[in-house]
């Protein structure tokens, strides 16, 4: 894939990660690759990084990666021969947490340099803060930050780096997302809804026991579960429902795209996304441009999406009872709530558009390229 410009214009090899399958990273990538800004900037080409087609197969590795591996590092070899970008960019893969997590990326890089390209790293994870005090991570670490530029999505993650990477090398850069035309269609009951992918990392069981506390006060609700099954698959949380007779309360329907999803945010009261281990959260931006005040956890910079009682809740990691409070407070002060929403659709309108993560991106690679002069 390549789109091809004058050739004054400064050369940017993209290496990163597209859909499929869908996640953060994925969209982000996608949105980089048919922006006008970017591409209208710079001379582009595009490689895909994703190795995984299935969700559940991403951070696994196996002999058919391998194959697809060798032949990602041919691609990137042969673009830098006839290419020569300026500046190549790299999205790293998800938390490295074994040495062949490490290798995937650091291979790439070293390769990179050894062409003599500037590098620029694109986190949309936590980093390698898990790996730090790995004697051998350390070690591979210290040579793959070196003469690196970083971008990260919030000042919150540089605690992550800060060991290998010096602060005039980062470049901060939140996500954004298209903007949509907007019609609410409210729902008679009390409208919960998470969407994500079905996984415990992403705070699905929190939410779950939430619901259960939530009927136990006797509140009168609905708790939409919308996203694709992977490490929770749709007969476990079946029975997990029929287990503890949530049926009347909880409901799930599996992967939606499009206008359909657009249906479950319209009908939406709040949104819950009690994630244990994400950095920013783009659901957060969708629900936020339905004016839906937002419950999240205060986990990587999501607290930089969410202002804490202004636009939504930010609660502890995996704490069913702060979240069931925040739900009841939520419905039972629906003017706080609708004054919530409307704050956090402001806030996506000026900071969180994708108009405003392109430019900011562009602006960022010169920045980075004229340091190369």
């Amino acid at each position: 894939m390549s789109i091809k410009f004058p050739k004054d214009k400064p050369k940017i090899l993209f290496v990163l990660h597209m859909p499929p399958p869908l996640h953060g990273p994925a969209v982000i990538g996608g949105y980089i690759y048919k922006s006008k800004i970017i591409n209208n900037s710079f001379n582009c080409k595009y490689i895909n990084y994703s190795l995984s087609e299935e969700i559940e197969d991403v951070g696994k590795f196996n002999i058919i990666k391998i194959f697809f591996y060798l032949r990602l590092i041919k691609s990137i070899c042969t673009q830098l021969y006839n290419f020569k970008p300026d500046l190549c960019y790299v999205t790293p893969s998800a938390r490295q947490i074994t040495v062949a997590d490490l290798l995937k990326d650091f291979i790439i890089v070293l390769i990179i340099k050894l062409f003599k390209a500037k590098v620029v790293l694109h986190f949309h994870n936590k980093g390698i803060s898990t790996s730090q005090d790995k004697w051998l991570f350390d070690k591979f670490y210290k040579k793959h930050f070196n003469n690196v530029k970083v971008i990260l999505l919030s000042d919150l993650l540089y605690n992550d780096i800060k060991k290998y990477v010096d602060k005039s090398n980062v470049y901060i850069c939140p996500n954004g997302i298209p903007i949509k035309t907007i019609s609410a269609i409210k729902s008679e009951r009390f409208y919960i809804l998470f969407l994500s992918n079905m996984m415990a990392d992403k705070g699905v069981w929190t939410l779950f026991n939430a619901c259960k506390e939530l009927k136990n006060n006797g509140l009168d609700f609905e708790c939409h579960f919308v996203g694709k099954w992977a490490d929770i698959s749709e007969s476990e949380f079946k029975n997990k429902i029929l287990q503890h007779n949530m049926s009347e309360y909880i409901f799930y329907h599996g992967a939606t795209y499009g206008e359909k999803k657009d249906d479950y945010y319209a009908r939406s009261d709040i949104f819950a996304f009690p994630t244990r281990n994400d950095t920013f959260g783009l659901v957060l931006l969708e629900a936020m441009q339905y004016s839906l005040p937002c419950i999240s956890s205060c986990e990587g910079g999501i607290p930089d999406v969410i202002e804490n009682g202004v636009t939504g809740f930010t609660i502890e990691n995996i704490n069913s009872s702060q979240l069931c409070d925040k739900i009841l407070f939520l419905k039972n002060n629906p003017e706080i709530r609708k004054k919530m929403g409307d704050s956090g659709k402001e806030r996506y309108d000026k900071l969180f558009t994708i108009d405003v993560f392109e430019k900011k991106i562009a602006e960022t690679f010169k920045i980075i390229l004229s340091d190369q002069e």
